[in-house]
């Protein structure tokens, strides 16, 4: 996927996070999905836990079904996108049980075409 494409997402949805989330994006070898977490600030034992990862994974067709949508259609879609993750993250409990030496579990969501175009 294009980095301007993933950049502009990310424009849509950063305010629905912490301010402190920590956005990697693309992954290496996974140019449809992009990554989050955050620290947790919540343990005093444990000061820099982090959150649960996020990872939002745009399905190929998604993106190209985007990419060649008019630009009317693309704003209609960028709403969509942000209702859709404000709702998963309402749904989102960003702490866990993983020890210290573990890697905390990670959660993925999936943006399909049938997201981004509604009913």
């Amino acid at each position: 996927m294009d980095t301007s494409l993933i950049t502009h997402w990310h424009s849509k949805i950063r305010a629905l996070f912490p301010n402190h989330a920590e956005f990697k994006f693309p992954l290496a070898g996974a140019a449809n999905l992009f990554a989050i977490d955050w620290k947790l600030n919540t343990d005093a034992a444990r000061p820099n836990k982090g959150s649960r990862q996020i990872n939002i994974h745009f399905s190929t067709e998604a993106v190209e079904d985007y990419l060649a949508s008019t630009e009317a259609k693309q704003s209609q879609a960028d709403g969509r996108l942000q209702r859709f993750v404000a709702a998963q993250l309402a749904q989102f409990t960003p702490d866990h049980d993983a020890r210290a030496d573990q890697v905390p579990p990670a959660v993925t969501w999936v943006v399909t075409t049938a997201i981004l175009n509604g009913p």
